[in-house]
Parts: structure tokens; sequence; C-alpha cells
């Protein structure tokens, strides 16, 4: 039997690690069948399915979505101001720079700032857009956006486990202070990405235990942080660990635009301490 479609796999990155590696030897054989696949998903690492079967050296292609540009951003929003009749000439740059290179995340304030000057289809006149109705949909996104990563951070930082081994020694909490760093490191550096060794040292800056932090230990955590996301149930995952260029990156563009605009102490204080959780057990 003839196949001549492709057969497209979307969120690819949703999968267990496990089965990731085992569609990586299935594609091998599939490749003898003539049969071409479309995987779709987002991470860091470069040649990840080859990573997990070197099999499938040269015999895989990456096409990266990414990066767009400014003008890729600004085409998107000269269209959509032809169609409305809207003009973002006033705005259009800081709704851009505040969007952190996401065309989905430059999308939504667009349209949240026609949403503020009550413009709901295509104006009769022009309606030129100001700085107050993008503030006013800068700060409904970071709300929008709140719920659900307050809601992955309490997941993340896995309260429930309370050991580190089968010996019941105090669990390092990892997640926790992984979180911790998140909503009070310079949000610059978090924005380039945080290699494994500035992790190690401002993670020993803000542990109850610095000397039991070891590299083994952190590099244990963050070879699993994506299947501790699945396991946790956080789709999309929000981050992502590149174990060839050892630095971690946020790859969720929307938790970039939260952090920027979120209060993060606050929302650090209401994250649950696993370990004066243990305290008071």
């Amino acid at each position: 039997m003839h196949f001549d479609k492709y057969v497209i796999l979307e969120n690819f990155h949703y999968l267990q690690q496990d089965v990731q590696e085992a569609l990586a030897f299935d594609l091998r054989a599939f490749q003898d069948h003539h049969i071409i696949f479309i995987i779709l998903g987002i991470w860091r690492e470069a040649n990840r399915l080859v990573q997990f079967n070197g099999d499938l050296l040269d015999r895989v292609t990456e096409i990266p979505v990414e990066p767009w540009s400014a003008d890729d951003f600004k085409k998107v929003i000269i269209k959509g101001s032809s169609l409305l009749n809207v003009d973002f000439s006033e705005i259009e740059t800081q709704l851009i720079e505040d969007s952190f290179d996401s065309i989905g995340v430059v999308q939504e304030i667009a349209k949240l700032c026609c949403h503020a000057a009550d413009v709901y289809e295509t104006a009769n006149e022009t309606v030129k857009l100001n700085i107050s109705h993008l503030e006013s949909a800068l700060k409904q996104k970071a709300e929008d956006y709140g719920v659900r990563h307050i809601r992955n951070f309490e997941a993340f930082v896995d309260i429930t486990r309370k050991t580190s081994n089968q010996s019941g020694k105090p669990s390092l909490a990892f997640p926790f202070y992984f979180i911790k760093l998140l909503l009070s490191h310079k949000f610059d550096e978090i924005e380039k990405g945080l290699s494994r060794a500035t992790l190690l040292e401002e993670i020993r800056k803000i542990h109850h235990r610095p000397e039991d932090v070891r590299s083994g230990d952190l590099g244990a955590f963050l070879h699993n942080i994506s299947q501790h996301q699945i396991s946790k149930k956080i789709q999309p995952p929000f981050v992502d660990y590149d174990r060839g260029g050892k630095i971690l990156k946020v790859i969720d563009s929307s938790m970039y635009f939260f952090l920027k605009h979120c209060d993060r102490e606050e929302i650090l204080e209401d994250i649950p301490n696993p370990i004066q959780e243990v305290e008071l057990d």
C-alpha cells in the first residue's frame, strides 16, 4: 500500500520524555517505509530527536519558526490596522517591545488596545490609539496570564514531596528555589537565559542548606525539568533546559510578559514553601 500523505504530530513537547524517546526510535522504522512525519514542538535544544536516537542524524531537518523581526510584527499590525481603520503609530514601537518577540502576544495586546478604544469592528473614521489604551491592554493581559502562571508556579514547587531519596533525607526543594529565583532574579538576565553555573550560584545564596546544594543534584533536577512539568500537568511547559549549551530558558513568551508586568514579590509571598511545610509536620 502506497502512503503519500504527511503525518503531523502537534504539541510534541506535551508528551512524557519516555514517549518522545520511543517515537524517536519509531521514526527510523517509518522512514524505511517512506512515511514522512512533521513534528511540532517547543524546546531550546538543537536536534532533540537526534539526541534521543542518533540514527536520525542527517535524516531529520529542523525548521525554527523564530525569531520574528520587528518588521514582521509591524506588517501584522499594519494589516490589522487597515482592516479595522485604526492607527497604532503612536504606540507601535512600545507594543512590540513589550511583547517579547511573540506574535501571539503582539496580536493579543493589539486586540485589547482596540477594545480599550471601543473598537470591535471596522471604524467609520480612523481611530488613533494612544498610550492610555496600551497601558490598559498591558494591565488586562498581565491579569489574564497571571491566573495560569501562578497556578503553574504552585504546582511546580511540588510541596507534597518531603524527601529527596529512599533514606528519608530532607528534600533540597529545587522546584521551590527555582521558582523563588525566577520571581526575584534580575529580569534582563532571566530573559537572556540562566546558565547552570549561575543557577548553582544563585540557588546557594537563597537556599536553607547551601552547603548541601551540589552541582550533580542540580543537574539531575535540570535534566528532568520537562518531565517534572508534564507530571504536574503544566501544559504547555514554561521552561526548558538545553543540555548541550547548559542553559535554562523560559520558552513561554507569555511568561516573560507576565514577569515583566506583575508584582513578583507579592506573588512569591503566596507561593507555598515546602520547607515550612516539613517543619510544621
